[in-house]
């Protein structure tokens, strides 16, 4: 087993009260933090979907927010985190991104903080960074996460970076 995060919640009148969980295969799922209260020695936090996928990020968060996925093939989508439901610790969560059959999210992020107002219209950029993308071959690209439409989760996203067929995304970094 291999540890992708350790994290140290305190829910007492904490506004982040879900973990948000992000596989390679681009499976999100949202569980309340309330799921894991309890004398636990040992607890499964997370059911894939097929025994390939793999675990990459766990992040804790608030229900509103904006969610990130980006992958190997130069994809990104950005979705509203809402769109996600609450699940029991034994769910195995739904699509956050469609991929190719060659192509792995390799970067994932959450963020919370209100996104919309009644009209469904984008208040808040959430992502004030850009994404540093450097690929195999040394080709960087820099992304505008503010630039990027919300999205509904489950598409395919936007391609971000153009490169040759035998390139992909090595390293993909937040930086203001």
């Amino acid at each position: 087993d291999l540890v992708i995060a350790i994290i140290s919640v305190d829910n007492e009148g904490s506004s982040k009260d879900n973990f948000y969980f992000f596989t390679e295969k681009g499976v999100v799922k949202k569980t309340s933090i309330e799921e894991f209260t309890g004398d636990f020695t040992n607890i499964s936090a997370y059911k894939f979907k097929t025994p390939e996928d793999k675990l990459i990020k766990v992040e804790v968060e608030a229900d509103k927010g904006e969610g990130l996925l980006f992958t190997r093939k130069g994809m990104c989508l950005k979705f509203d985190l809402e769109a996600i439901n609450v699940m029991g610790k034994n769910a195995t969560g739904v699509m956050g991104i469609s991929l190719k059959d060659d192509d792995k999210v390799i970067f994932a992020k959450a963020r919370s903080g209100a996104i919309s107002n009644k009209n469904n219209e984008l208040c808040v950029d959430l992502f004030e960074e850009n994404l540093k993308i450097t690929t195999k071959n040394g080709q960087e690209n820099i992304v505008d996460l503010g630039a990027l439409p919300i999205q509904n989760r489950a598409g395919r996203g936007k391609n971000v970076i153009v490169f040759m067929d035998d390139d992909f995304i090595e390293k993909v970094e937040l930086i203001k």
